[in-house]
């Protein structure tokens, strides 16, 4: 099989705000990926930092879908700096069902309000051995995990490093969407004239200015409101090892693929995670240090986690009430890097 082909299919992974941040080099038989920044905004993450790890771990995923029938499955390997995931053989692949591929394809994130779930929706979801997933469908620990997020996104939209991270991912115009990179603004769920006031509140000093007078409140509780109201939540939860976190990404893809073949919608909220991780590693503003504890101490105590696990991934799910537009990925060929170095 052409690893632009195995590098197509893989690539329809999720990653932070659609960066791909993922390269592929041939070594004789062997398909070798390893983390590449693609964009001038600096990666607030790192490529051992969480968010790649879990986009890593979907990746991985991905990978392993397509070597479904062979001996050697693709490995992932921890480097001092990076990781990689090398792929053995890869040129004796065999043909990749068609069922496989769409399968894949099909993933999408939906981030429009959702309908009722039926009884048996939930039944039967994949497990992993090294993380775990657990499915919220009372309404009040919903609303619970719902006042956790709005205040995570009330500090981080306080932050300028993941303010102008989120505005140099959106794609705007025809061209900028047809490029296959970051977010396209029509995949947003926007009020009439949202897109306007997001596009005029992209300067940070803008955005600064309007925090004082707490639009970034009423922007983190609308963030909040489909999470208050969703059908169903499933958290990827783990322990703090990399290992750990890219065996959740594993999982979160698993499912998410699993649910979107049963025709049920999946909006990924990060927030929480990536604000404590940001408090763990001192990225956090001090102001907001007894904000972002509560709302980890109430994710805790309603999904009833052991003190050595944490929320990687939270999935709000439900069945859609429309299509969503997908924002587009980069063909398999603009991953290929001759030159890239491996080690």
């Amino acid at each position: 099989m052409l690893a632009t082909a195995i590098v197509d299919l893989a690539v329809s992974a999720p990653s932070a705000d659609n960066s791909q941040s993922w390269c592929f080099r041939i070594d004789s038989d062997t398909l070798v990926c390893s983390y590449r920044h693609r964009v001038v905004t600096p990666d607030p993450f790192g490529p051992l930092g969480h968010a790649n790890l879990i986009a890593c771990g979907a990746l991985l995923e991905n990978l392993d879908s397509l070597a479904i029938q062979r001996a050697s499955p693709p490995k992932w390997i921890a480097t001092p700096t990076s990781w990689q995931i090398v792929l053995e053989r890869f040129q004796q692949f065999p043909e990749v069902p068609q069922a496989i591929v769409s399968r894949l394809l099909a993933r999408h994130t939906n981030r429009h309000p959702f309908l009722q779930l039926g009884k048996h929706d939930l039944t039967r979801l994949p497990e992993s051995p090294g993380s775990r997933a657990i499915t919220i469908r009372e309404s009040s620990a919903i609303k619970v995990l719902g006042d956790a997020i709005m205040h995570c996104s009330l500090a981080r939209f306080d932050c300028q490093e993941l303010h102008e991270w989120l505005f140099s991912s959106l794609r705007w115009s025809k061209q900028e969407i047809d490029s296959g990179t970051g977010l396209d603004i029509n995949t947003l769920h926007l009020p009439p004239g949202g897109r306007r006031f997001m596009k005029w509140i992209s300067p940070w000093p803008r955005m600064a200015l309007l925090n004082r007078f707490g639009i970034g409140r009423v922007m983190a509780y609308a963030d909040a409101a489909l999470v208050r109201n969703a059908p169903g939540i499933i958290a990827i939860v783990s322990g703090n090892s990399a290992q750990e976190t890219v065996d959740s990404g594993r999982l979160m893809q698993r499912i998410w693929l699993e649910l979107n073949a049963r025709g049920i919608a999946v909006h990924p909220y990060y927030v929480l995670t990536d604000q404590r991780n940001r408090r763990k590693s001192k990225k956090l503003d001090p102001k907001w240090h007894a904000t972002i504890d509560s709302a980890i101490a109430m994710a805790t105590e309603v999904l009833n986690l052991s003190p050595e696990e944490h929320i990687d991934m939270l999935m709000r799910i439900g069945r859609p009430s429309c299509l969503p537009v997908r924002s587009r990925r980069l063909p398999g060929s603009a991953f290929m890097d001759a030159n890239a170095v491996i080690r």
